[in-house]
Formats: structure tokens, sequence, C-alpha cells
């Protein structure tokens, strides 16, 4: 089956996880891609949480290393600040800012291991062949 659900993924996980439909013993995967800072921490907890006991639901993160610098720099006071704080889920993201993408790649999959409690966090780069083999 599958069902679409209109609406901000932020609200909607709510009613997709209290659906039943995600058992604790159903093979479940998550695929976040978002622009930049569209999820928000608390959603990504709400998943890692949503299973008590065996295997979490996989989450496949999608995280722009490719124009990070670029978004945060855009980035100005006020809704825009409290957006990139939900996203990252504390307020030291402007520290990502001009950080090496193999280690910003590193810190997150370290807070999905200590977090989250995901066993295994594993950064894989998606190179662009548009562009030279950017990490993308």
């Amino acid at each position: 089956d599958i069902d679409i659900l209109q609406g901000d993924f932020n609200k909607v996980i709510d009613q997709i996880l209290m659906s039943g439909k995600i058992t604790e013993r159903k093979a479940t995967f998550a695929l976040l891609d978002q622009r930049m800072f569209e999820c928000s921490w608390s959603t990504v907890q709400k998943i890692s949480r949503h299973k008590s006991v065996g295997n979490k639901i996989e989450i496949f993160y999608f995280f722009a290393t490719g124009w990070i610098d670029r978004s945060i720099a855009a980035i100005s006071r006020g809704e825009s600040e409290e957006q990139a704080e939900s996203w990252w889920g504390k307020g030291d993201w402007r520290d990502l800012q001009g950080m090496n993408s193999t280690v910003r790649a590193n810190l997150l999959a370290d807070r999905f291991k200590t977090e989250l409690g995901y066993k295994w966090a594993i950064p894989f780069a998606i190179h662009s062949d548009a562009r030279g083999g950017r990490i993308m």
C-alpha cells in the first residue's frame, strides 16, 4: 500500500507513526531528502524512538553539504535562524559553516549514534557527475 499524506512532514510524522502500520517487527526505511533546513531534528528523534524493541527505523538522511555554507550565510535573524536551529536541534549550527565536508558528515553520523542510539551510522558521499564529481 502507498499512502500519500499532504503537508509539512514535521507535522504529518505523528500521524504516520501513530497509524499502527509501522510495527516493531516491520522493516521500515525513512528517506529524509530535504533542500536544507526543512526536517527538524525533533522529527528525526521521533523516527529514531518509534520502535522500542529490536531494529530501529532505518534513516537515509540527505545532508546537503554541497550548499550548506551558502545556506548558512544566507540566514538572517528571526524566523530563518529559528528554522536552522530546529533543523540542527541545537544552537551551534553556525559552527558547520566552513567545516570540512568529511568532518561535517562524521559529526552527523556521531550524533546518530550518540543522540539517537543507532548502532551504525555511515556517511556516504553522493557525487555530482554534472559538477565534476563535487560532493552534494
